[in-house]
């Protein structure tokens, strides 16, 4: 317990040498509206390509329907609580609440293997992990338009991390290469700083601090989002 303690003070201390925190923390949202695709006039900016994910298809009715945070959808579309997950059904992602625009968006169950970098000034490896995600799960059924979460959305998910953990344990049990939860890792936003060149922000989910750090940085895992 205690060396998993030091290792986790150790990985923060490292990660706040090199990125730094907004002047006003609790404002960011307001700061960094910038998103990847939005800022063509950066030095370091890669492909347009990985910046156009998201889709403006929704895949699931939402008509008339109000999800809950932590019910799960299934390839297919369907929702269902986590309580009711079955043997035979197979888990896509697990609904993290309602964005900006009040679009309920879900989470995917996978994370990247190791952590990404957002950019190092001509690729782009954490935009590939969501660009090519429902290729590497052999997801069907129209769930393509997995995309990075930004600022906001990734606050949302830390701060309904409880509910989503609890359906992530559950889908964990049947499918061992699933998240068993969001841990306390370090996660990119797809949104770049303002302030500062070649920066973007993250969320760590230890502490749910919210940061701008150097897009080359290596210690920063990635997950990837979808509108319901």
């Amino acid at each position: 317990m205690k060396l998993k303690l030091l290792t986790l003070i150790i990985s923060a201390v490292l990660i706040l040498a090199a990125c730094s925190a907004p002047e006003n923390n609790s404002s960011a949202d307001e700061n960094s509206s910038t998103d990847y695709t939005d800022n063509s006039s950066s030095k370091s900016e890669v492909s347009s390509e990985n910046s156009s994910i998201e889709s403006t298809e929704s895949h699931i009715n939402t008509t008339d329907t109000e999800y809950v945070v932590g019910d799960i959808v299934l390839i297919g579309g369907s929702v269902v609580k986590a309580d009711n997950l079955g043997e035979s059904d197979n888990p896509a992602a697990v609904i993290a609440g309602k964005n900006a625009e009040g679009t309920f968006f879900a989470v995917g169950i996978y994370r990247s293997d190791n952590p990404l970098q957002w950019s190092d000034g001509e690729n782009s490896p954490a935009f590939d992990f969501v660009k090519n995600y429902a290729d590497a799960h052999s997801f069907d059924g129209g769930f393509t338009d997995w995309r990075m979460p930004d600022i906001s959305e990734l606050q949302i998910i830390y701060d309904n991390r409880e509910s989503i953990n609890k359906s992530l344990e559950i889908i964990h049990k049947s499918n061992p290469a699933a998240m068993d939860s969001l841990s306390t890792t370090w996660y990119w936003s797809s949104s770049r700083s303002e302030s500062q060149v070649d920066y973007a922000w993250f969320v760590h989910f230890y502490n749910g601090y919210a940061g701008e750090c150097p897009q080359n940085f290596t210690n920063v895992n990635v997950i990837a989002v979808y509108k319901l």
